[in-house]
């Protein structure tokens, strides 16, 4: 079966979406997959099931230029533009699946799209991992327009798939509470190496990590994540002002800096906060894969206060890793802990309240080599047994379709409209210009 992943750099580039696709290629052989390349190395080692194919623009924003200044038609425009350019890139080429994530809105015209440019296809499938407007409604800077035009057309693009499927089961509740078409569960079990993760907390056992680095060093503690508040990184720098400095080395702020809907990036927000603050707080770059391994082995503290997280892979690996683990009550991994490994401790925040779990911070860093070697042993005793009756992506795949044909009828009149005005640079008409206009951003 060959997959087309319709995401970019997936082996160079840093995220959750980015993570959850390698392990879906590492994991299943299999499959032959597809991905889209702009600034990843050609050369840089892959699985042997993946191929990239490198991003072509054949369509600009210049090409639309006239058609609405409007942010929310902006919007849609640039949907249109990433989805024509991948299409492109994969012009007259044949695949059983087109799968790709909802953080992206390029799904509204993906398919019409992909048969506008003669790809053949079977279905398109969307990987639920969590939509931007969500994300938006607590960041730093709000737009309440722009967040209400996203959450529009992530609302489409759900309706118009073929196949809709995710790693976190409160994110598909919350989905289902929110539209009648099915979706499915994919458990964690597998896409991660559960064994090789036991192998390498057993080896850290004995207050050891794989530095050799030696128990007596106080933890430092690490919020891992993108610079915004939906993340909760205020919520770290406010708790690190209750923590005796004694108890820990370093404080680390470590991962990207988005920017804001105000032109300015989480950065900027974060440390104006900090300016306020006596306590030294580091602000660090992302780390890819193994400099956040050996983070996780290290004497440290992952702590991801997160106000909204449909599953949270960081966390997963700093556990698994025997890592002390400090987790928001609002992340969907706690339900997966809670379902599947009860036994591993971790301290459940709430972001509404965090003072309240202060008394267990500072407990685990008074006891901080007892508590991670309970951990780690906890980590190293459980069965990694998969659970036989969870679908496997071979069977998700399977699933019938289930689409609101109307609206996708809808979505390819709109991409029509916009394909032809792109390629007909030379339309002067008004009239004509106007009609799109209305079309494509009166609701139904």
């Amino acid at each position: 079966m060959k997959v087309l992943i319709a995401e970019f750099d997936l082996f160079f580039k840093i995220g959750g979406g980015q993570t959850f696709y390698r392990r879906l290629i590492e994991t299943n052989p299999q499959f032959n997959f597809y991905y889209l390349t702009i600034d990843e190395n050609p050369q840089y080692p892959r699985p042997s099931n993946v191929k990239i194919i490198p991003y072509k623009q054949q369509y600009l924003k210049a090409d639309l230029k006239g058609l609405s200044s409007s942010l929310s038609l902006e919007k849609i425009a640039r949907s249109f533009l990433i989805a024509s350019n991948i299409s492109y890139s994969v012009k007259g080429l044949e695949f059983d699946i087109i799968d790709y994530p909802d953080y992206e809105q390029y799904g509204l015209f993906l398919e019409s799209a992909l048969r506008f440019h003669q790809v053949q296809f079977a279905k398109i499938v969307v990987s639920l991992h969590g939509i931007v407007s969500q994300s938006l409604r607590h960041d730093w800077a709000l737009d309440r327009a722009y967040i209400n035009n996203l959450e529009f057309v992530e609302n489409l693009q759900y309706q118009i798939a073929d196949i809709r499927y995710g790693i976190s089961k409160n994110y598909l509740e919350w989905w289902q509470e929110k539209s009648l078409f099915p979706n499915y569960y994919l458990s964690p079990f597998l896409f991660l190496n559960f064994q090789k993760y036991t192998q390498e907390a057993c080896f850290t056992v004995g207050g050891k990590s794989m530095d050799d680095q030696t128990s007596q060093n106080k933890p430092s503690l690490n919020f891992i994540g993108r610079k915004e508040r939906g993340k909760g990184v205020d919520i770290f720098v406010n708790l690190i002002d209750f923590l005796p400095s004694y108890l820990y080395d370093t404080a680390n702020i470590i991962g990207g800096n988005p920017d804001t809907l105000d032109g300015k990036t989480g950065e900027f927000y974060l440390k104006k906060m900090l300016d306020f603050r006596f306590h030294k707080i580091n602000i660090l770059p992302s780390l890819n894969h193994r400099e956040l391994k050996k983070v996780f082995h290290q004497n440290s503290i992952t702590i991801l206060p997160s106000r909204f997280d449909t599953l949270n892979l960081v966390a997963l690996e700093s556990l698994l890793a025997g890592c002390p683990t400090i987790i928001s009550k609002n992340a969907g991994v706690c339900r997966f802990l809670q379902d599947n490994f009860p036994e591993i401790p971790f301290i459940k925040l709430d972001t509404e309240n965090f003072y309240s779990c202060l008394p267990q911070i500072i407990e685990l860093l008074n006891n901080y080599e007892l508590y991670r070697l309970n951990l780690q042993e906890k980590i190293t005793s459980f069965s990694s047994q998969l659970n036989s009756s969870e679908l496997t992506l071979t069977d998700i795949y399977a699933r019938s379709s289930s689409y609101d044909d109307e609206t996708r009828k809808k979505t390819s009149q709109w991409y029509q409209e916009l394909v032809n005005y792109c390629q007909t640079k030379q339309y002067r008409g008004k009239s004509q210009l106007i009609q799109i206009t209305k079309t494509i951003i009166t609701p139904f």
